[in-house]
């Protein structure tokens, strides 16, 4: 059971102010975005650790991104983070678009991600302010995906996104126990690509740089007893302005979708707790993402995941975690050539990490991630594009490794 602490005055310090001024000026200028698929089932140690299955459970300041309600019971803190990720995606075209001669193309990227996260108890409450990667997409192919990119000057084979998102949370807890969570965030999407168009021609956008201003908000609920969890949280779709330089490619805004994520967390012993999650991906509310190539989508549906973890506090120092995440596929297999140059083809995961307390004040917080290699082969059933890539093959796997280190004051 998770009690109280002492209510706290907020306050802000200089020290505050240069560090979130000093985040700011890290994302920025490192703005490589991850690789797998389009949005990160947990981007920091804890979530990582456990594999995702984490809704029910209280972690650390970025709690504001995934369930708000789990900011309650952290001491106020400062938290800077990293995570690097590998990406090693392959892609073997075929069909009437295949480029001859080219056989299995391969893109490894490696990539990463800051964060900052700042947590503020308070007599009312407990406030959260951060800013944090947690969707974004890289892949750069070294030929074409078809012959048609080809005879354009080697286009249709690059494409990168991401989106940085700056963070309020707020969490409240009631006389019953049960905590209320709720955030806003604005975000800023970057992206480009050599992507041709519908019509087979070159994009006027020419693998330029654009931004994308937007917003989304974010709810969530927890309730601890003394063997028992359960964890709510809801994050709305993340409305965003449309990448006016490629509305030649897709007149749709690149919207994330919402997603909502379940869980009950039990202890077996009053030092190992495990967690079993749903989540589910709403993709088919976005055009962008489930309209089909014809319409300038993806073509994905909607997602469900399965995740479990488990978490062992060994002493009051060490703490491990471990998990395994399993979710349905994003898109069918008449439309992987429309998506191939967003590759989300990986479906099971592993994790594991765990946090030392190095002393009253400080602690690191390390997991490392493996999504096993996953392929898929297009089919000839769907749209034109399906037809021009029928027998296509893409492949990807992930390794990501996640680093937090939190300080108290």
């Amino acid at each position: 059971m998770i009690h109280r602490r002492p209510a706290l005055h907020c306050r802000s310090g200089r020290g505050v102010i240069g560090a979130l001024a000093l985040l700011a000026v890290l994302l920025a200028v490192h703005s490589a975005p991850a690789t797998e698929g389009i949005l990160l089932l947990g981007d920091d140690p804890i979530r990582v650790g456990r594999a995702g299955a984490a809704v029910a459970a209280v972690g650390d300041a970025s709690w504001m991104m995934f369930n708000p309600a789990g900011l309650d019971g952290l001491d106020r803190r400062l938290e800077w983070g990293m995570t690097v990720i590998h990406s090693h995606a392959t892609l073997l075209t075929r069909g009437i678009a295949d480029v001859p001669f080219c056989g299995t193309m391969v893109d490894d990227e490696w990539n990463g991600m800051p964060s900052f996260g700042l947590v503020l108890p308070c007599e009312s409450g407990t406030f959260g302010l951060g800013l944090y990667i947690p969707t974004g997409a890289m892949v750069h192919f070294p030929q074409p995906r078809s012959w048609v990119g080809l005879l354009e000057g080697r286009n249709d084979r690059r494409q990168e996104f991401m989106q940085p998102r700056l963070t309020l949370a707020y969490a409240h807890r009631f006389d019953s126990g049960w905590i209320l969570g709720a955030s806003v965030n604005g975000s800023l999407s970057v992206g480009r690509t050599d992507q041709i168009t519908p019509r087979l021609l070159p994009s006027k956008g020419d693998y330029k740089w654009e931004a994308a201003p937007g917003a989304g908000f974010g709810l969530g609920v927890l309730r601890r007893w003394e063997r028992w969890s359960f964890g709510a949280a809801l994050e709305s779709r993340q409305w965003a302005e449309r990448f006016g330089r490629y509305s030649d490619i897709s007149p749709h805004p690149v919207d994330m979708p919402a997603t909502f994520q379940t869980g009950v967390g039990f202890k077996v012993t009053p030092t190992v707790e495990i967690e079993v999650d749903y989540r589910f991906i709403n993709w088919s509310d976005v055009k962008f993402f489930h309209e089909p190539s014809a319409g300038a989508g993806l073509g994905w549906h909607d997602q469900h995941a399965v995740m479990a973890g488990v978490e062992w506090t060994a002493s009051p120092r060490w703490t491990f975690r471990a998990g395994y995440s399993h979710a349905s596929r994003a898109m069918g297999d008449d439309h992987l050539f429309g998506s191939a140059l967003v590759p989300n083809v990986a479906t099971d995961h592993v994790g594991a990490g765990f946090t030392c307390r190095v002393n009253d004040r400080s602690e690191v917080s390390l997991a490392l991630a493996h999504f096993f290699r996953g392929s898929q082969t297009g089919s000839n059933r769907g749209d034109f594009y399906a037809r021009l890539g029928t027998g296509s093959e893409s492949t990807l796997q992930v390794n990501w490794l996640s680093l937090v280190y939190s300080r108290k004051f």
